[in-house]
């Protein structure tokens, strides 16, 4: 990691980090990854996510309220406000906790996880994707995109999202999420509705540079398997399964 780089990921506003590679840097070398996002899909394709899941034998990270409805091997948050409103649906026996660094540690230590690490990345949502020794050198906007680089710094060889929906084409006042207590899309002009619309423009840069990422080292694209807005990454979980299996034949 650069002198610059290392400099600029290790201040905050709030809190002074210190990055450096992470112990999960190859922990999973060639497995598959299923990343769980907490979009409306997850609920509409569950019995197919999971039964996905089986098949492909995948290590699970999921992110932020996805407790609610699985326990993921890695189960990741980013953002003070969402690890104070659901970090008590980690499964403790289950789950290993993923955390932001910049989480204050008090924060933290109130929900007595029993299994904790931190997630090694910049804060910084203007930066160009990237990642050097292990370390992201973006935020990636939000926590479901930044387990994709997670991913990634493990080894894994293979990469598939369920749950990523994005919102621009949800109706008026549909949830963007899973969950009854997810924020509502409402209408043109409101606050919430472009702050959600400037996001999934911020997740579409950051899955367009990570999968130039990809292209550069040769490794394989990652996938999104549920119905999304992000069209140019999207496999159904039928092609996937298939090309799943080829791969393995």
């Amino acid at each position: 990691m650069s002198i610059i780089s290392r400099l600029r990921s290790s201040w905050n506003k709030e809190k002074r980090v210190q990055l450096r590679r992470p112990d999960y840097a190859g922990r999973h070398a060639g497995r598959t990854a299923l990343i769980l996002a907490t979009g409306p899909s997850v609920k509409r394709y569950w019995r197919e996510i999971d039964e996905f899941r089986k098949d492909c034998n995948a290590i699970t990270l999921g992110s932020n309220n996805i407790g609610e409805v699985y326990a993921p091997n890695y189960h990741a948050f980013t953002n003070t406000k969402r690890f104070e409103q659901f970090a008590r649906s980690v499964d403790k026996a289950r789950s290993t906790a993923f955390v932001s660094p910049y989480l204050e540690s008090s924060v933290i230590r109130r929900h007595k996880m029993k299994n904790v690490e931190e997630i090694m990345f910049v804060n910084d949502h203007k930066a160009l994707f990237d990642i050097e020794d292990g370390v992201i050198q973006a935020s990636c906007r939000t926590t479901a995109v930044l387990l994709i680089a997670i991913a990634i710094v493990m080894e894994m060889s293979r990469i598939y999202i369920a749950g990523m929906d994005g919102y621009s084409h949800l109706p008026q006042g549909g949830s963007t999420h899973f969950y009854q207590s997810g924020e509502k899309l409402v209408e043109d002009g409101d606050a919430l509705h472009q702050n959600l619309m400037n996001t999934e423009a911020e997740n579409q840069k950051f899955l367009d540079e990570i999968s130039e990422y990809l292209l550069r080292r040769s490794l394989r694209p990652f996938s999104i398997i549920t119905p999304t807005v992000h069209e140019n990454h999207f496999r159904s979980i039928d092609v996937a399964r298939q090309d799943f299996d080829q791969n393995l034949s």
